[in-house]
């Protein structure tokens, strides 16, 4: 009970025999603030009616759903509402250009205080923070690196070093590409493997409006109405003077021999 912050459901709800029921045995299964997100056709679809309509099992609430499978938005308030949700929001919203959409999403929201951060107590590891999952992506607080250009490029690089050893091929450090924003406070690490390039360290900060923002330089982008055309063709490996030299990342060393017959070798020392 209580173990979770966040449900989705995408189009399945309505298809249990009871809706308050449903919402009912869920409820105790989110944590104070929790919330219950659901993907849901808001009205009636005839040609889902005639292809699943034998599918579902007799319906027991058919007087809430007024005679209908699929709930209405006020509907699914309504419901929420009376399986103890406080907060019952949908997007496309009323009034919208698009609210006449046959499908919404509905955000349900328990009462209570939601826990919305992590908390950061004495963490083992201030450089990469706390873990967030077991493939290489870290949370951390940097925030006393903000504006101190010569710190930052410290952890920067210590950071780099560390995600380089656990999770890639132990890759001599980089410096950072950017500078450290006065802003600088949380922030998110992972290390992305490249089959044939070396693999990089990504690091997103945290905006103070609330959005995740890459440090790195910004990408140029194409000029307004710029089309790209490109066509595939074969490649012939007896036509290639030199064979093909990557640096290939830990995980493409495996298939080496196979990929040699084809021309692509592996260089330690290739640029790319």
């Amino acid at each position: 009970a209580q173990s979770y912050d966040l449900i989705v459901a995408a189009n399945v709800i309505h298809a249990t025999r009871h809706i308050g029921r449903t919402l009912d045995n869920l409820r105790p299964l989110l944590k104070p603030g929790g919330r219950l997100l659901m993907r849901e056709i808001t009205q009636p679809m005839r040609l889902f009616d005639f292809v699943f309509g034998p599918l579902v099992l007799p319906l027991q609430d058919l007087d809430a759903r007024e005679g209908e499978l699929f709930l209405t938005t006020a509907q699914w308030q309504q419901q929420c509402r009376h399986a103890g949700f406080s907060k019952v929001a949908w997007l496309p919203q009323d009034g919208s250009p698009t609210a006449g959409m046959s499908e919404h999403i509905i955000l349900a929201t328990l009462p209570g205080q939601a826990v919305s951060a992590v908390t950061f107590t004495a963490p083992s590891e201030p450089v990469l923070g706390q873990a967030l999952t077991d493939n290489g992506d870290y949370l951390a607080d940097w925030s006393d690196c903000a504006g101190q250009p010569e710190r930052f490029n410290a952890r920067w690089q210590e950071a780099w070093r560390l995600l380089s050893q656990r999770h890639g091929d132990a890759l001599p450090v980089e410096p950072p590409p950017v500078a450290a924003p006065e802003w600088l406070g949380k922030v998110r690490l992972s290390w992305q493997n490249e089959a044939f390039s070396r693999g990089q360290m990504r690091v997103e900060a945290r905006h103070p409006a609330g959005e995740w923002l890459p440090l790195s330089p910004a990408a140029p982008l194409p000029a307004p109405q710029t089309h790209y055309q490109w066509r595939w063709t074969p490649l012939n490996v007896a036509s290639i003077d030199q064979p093909l030299t990557f640096s290939f990342s830990a995980g493409t060393l495996a298939r080496s021999d196979e990929l040699a017959q084809y021309g692509i070798i592996h260089d330690p020392h290739a640029s790319s």
